[in-house]
């Protein structure tokens, strides 16, 4: 896929170095050496996702990822945009839009039935809605502290759950899915990177039901059964074993989105305490 001055096309290792500069000179605090985009890609190719990069003169201008996955419905088979950034000098040329579009045909070319991703500001929202993704679903970001007594939760059986799982693919992904739940898995279990000492992921099974919890990079993740994706009791005890097993692992609080309609429902849970929050949306469009 080409524009007036660019083309578009799948990034690939031989790419990282070039990708790395980009952001040296855009996002400084992103992907800083050629080794970190390749420990990226690798967690992609772990999951079906794809890179895109736009270049122009044999230099780097823009950059997307996107991740073709399979969860339960309402979301099924879906994409998901994980990453969007353009070269500062090459804004306003309409690269960005390209490469989104680029992404969403792929993701339709793979049977994918919606296309979604969660905008970092107006501006990438402007675009999104211009590509047709006028759905959005808004969400609750907060950061609980743990503090006191956190009630023992109902659980009969724990399993650690190990790396080629693929859990979301038969529970759905319920709270804190700022991303979608195969790339917030593969990033736990990232080759190359020390895995913190805080991050874990277990199924456990008691009296209100079964569910997955796990966390890492101090998010805490919660999947239910789609049939009991409302299920309060359930979460609460989902919520406190996520918050003791922490506490036990050393933690002092961790991070969560959740959808307005299970909020009062995480944070009536004892001994864990909001501090900071703020909204969220996802945007998606049907393919």
């Amino acid at each position: 896929m080409t524009g007036p001055d660019y083309e578009v096309r799948q990034g690939v290792r031989e790419d990282a170095g070039a990708i790395a500069a980009m952001y040296q000179e855009t996002w400084p605090l992103f992907w800083e050496t050629g080794d970190g985009v390749c420990g990226q890609l690798d967690v992609l190719d772990a999951i079906g996702g794809q890179a895109l990069i736009a270049t122009r003169g044999g230099e780097v201008v823009g950059h997307c990822e996107f991740i073709p996955t399979r969860e339960p419905p309402p979301y099924g088979c879906w994409g998901y945009l994980e990453a969007l950034e353009v070269h500062r000098r090459f804004y306003r040329r309409g690269i960005g839009t390209a490469l989104v579009r680029e992404a969403v045909r792929r993701c339709a070319a793979f049977g994918c039935a919606r296309f979604g991703t969660s905008p970092d500001d107006e501006r990438s929202e402007g675009l999104y809605r211009k590509v047709g993704m006028v759905n959005v679903e808004r969400r609750l970001v907060t950061k609980f502290e743990l503090h006191g007594e956190i009630p023992e939760p109902d659980v009969d059986a724990v399993e650690g759950l190990p790396r080629n799982d693929r859990p979301w693919e038969e529970f759905l992904h319920v709270l804190g899915r700022l991303h979608c739940a195969s790339y917030w898995w593969s990033r736990m279990f990232c080759e190359g990177e020390e895995r913190s000492a805080r991050a874990f992921a277990d199924r456990v099974v008691g009296g209100a039901g079964a569910a997955v919890v796990f966390c890492n990079e101090g998010w805490l993740h919660v999947l239910l059964p789609p049939d009991r994706a409302a299920d309060r009791a359930l979460l609460q005890d989902a919520v406190a074993y996520g918050a003791r097993r922490l506490r036990a692992l050393g933690g002092d609080g961790f991070h969560t989105l959740m959808p307005l309609h299970l909020a009062d429902a995480v944070r009536v849970v004892p001994g864990i305490y909001p501090s900071e929050s703020h909204f969220d949306c996802h945007m998606w469009m049907p393919l």
